[in-house]
């Protein structure tokens, strides 16, 4: 009787593993900041998003581009946001049909930036962990003690 539920939530945590890599390649971010942002883009398996196409977005003007260029060979982009301009500043990264965007904070004392890294399927897998985590503590505290 118990393996009558195991096996159809063994199946489904499975399903959401393999259509999460199967959908698309996710994009990671890593970025540096002095007066300048340095954004690399990589694919999730690490090789770098190079020649991808870049736009970075002004905080007061989210709908037209206040800067385009392209990635070099090793997915670098760089670029100075304008300070009199603070606020979240979005830079967008798209290569054939695969691509993410970063959002990045510029102000006096903001270097954040708002990108967890994790792709909705991980962020899904990782909710089932914890609960299937918790409804084992649960059951394992309220078996039949002999």
């Amino acid at each position: 009787m118990k393996h009558h539920i195991l096996i159809p939530i063994l199946v489904f945590i499975f399903i959401i593993l393999v259509s999460g890599t199967a959908m698309a390649h996710g994009v990671e971010f890593e970025y540096q900041s002095s007066m300048a942002y340095l954004i690399t883009g990589s694919y999730d398996d690490g090789t770098p998003l190079s020649e991808a196409q870049v736009t970075v977005y002004a905080p007061d003007d989210p709908k037209n581009a206040w800067a385009t260029g392209s990635s070099n060979d090793e997915g670098k982009y760089s670029f100075l946001p304008d300070i009199s301009k603070p606020g979240i500043w979005t830079v967008q990264f798209r290569k054939a049909g695969h691509g993410g965007t970063i959002n990045l904070e510029v102000g006096e004392d903001s270097l954040a930036a708002s990108n967890t890294g994790y792709t909705s399927a991980q962020m899904a897998v990782m909710a089932i962990a914890v609960i299937w985590g918790l409804i084992g503590t649960a059951l394992y505290f309220k078996r039949e003690k002999k």
